[in-house]
């Protein structure tokens, strides 16, 4: 089997697509569509693949804001697989709670050896440790404009020993301290505040991190046809109920 037609676990897929979504090739959904339709995605690791991915882009300038401050590291420096690696584990490590620290960061040191290979899994075993060391709780309450806090949900935060994001010293502290803790660029955070005020660009830029809801969309074709072979008493394998 060749390599671009071999399965992918969970893990794999996501940072593969987080890859080609930081190179502009294509977005995460896109990728994961295409395996999921060659059959190298299934079941469980396609719904893990995609909440890593889509979660990783959604925070990707908190994550990479975050890494630089534990570790120093410079994105334009490295390769686009290596980030996606050091993204994803980090989203890990930080929203994921049920995924454990070790795992998260054993797990992405695999990858790198696998994908990135050099020094890459060296760089993602120190950066991915220090990340991990300076976190102090995974979850407390969180506190608006503490920069020791990065949100992970609308009541909670995980808690760093030192701050990861920008003091919120002045009007430009507070506002490069917002762009990053909500992930959106400072450039366009600057835009929202001067379109709508401070208030509501932050409510907006929050509301963008969120989860998006999820829309159930009833068949009353199916319910209705259901709904008849019940009366009949057993199941009818035909399109339509003739009993």
């Amino acid at each position: 089997m060749r390599r671009d037609e071999a399965p992918l676990d969970g893990r794999t897929a996501a940072v593969c697509a987080v890859s080609d979504a930081l190179t502009g090739r294509r977005f995460v959904s896109e990728a994961l569509r295409a395996w999921r339709a060659a059959g190298r995605l299934a079941g469980h690791e396609a719904a893990l693949a995609l909440e890593i991915g889509q979660g990783t882009l959604r925070h990707i300038v908190t994550i990479e804001h975050v890494l630089g401050k534990v570790a120093r590291v410079e994105r334009a420096r490295m390769p686009a697989r290596l980030r996606a690696v050091l993204a994803t584990a980090a989203y890990q490590v930080i929203w994921l709670e049920r995924i454990p620290v070790f795992a998260a960061v054993d797990e992405a040191v695999e990858l790198a050896r696998r994908l990135v290979r050099g020094r890459a899994p060296g760089m993602a075993n120190a950066v991915l440790r220090r990340l991990a060391g300076a976190i102090t709780e995974r979850r407390v309450p969180w506190r608006r404009l503490d920069p020791t806090h990065v949100r992970v949900n609308w009541e909670q935060a995980c808690a760093f020993s030192r701050p990861v994001l920008p003091e919120p010293t002045g009007e430009a502290g507070r506002c490069a301290h917002l762009a990053a803790a909500t992930g959106e660029r400072r450039p366009r955070f600057a835009e929202l505040v001067a379109r709508h005020g401070p208030e509501r660009a932050e409510a907006a830029t929050w509301a963008a991190q969120a989860l998006p809801p999820t829309a159930l969309h009833a068949n009353t074709l199916r319910l209705e046809l259901r709904a008849q072979q019940t009366q009949c008493g057993r199941r009818c394998t035909r399109t339509h109920c003739v009993c």
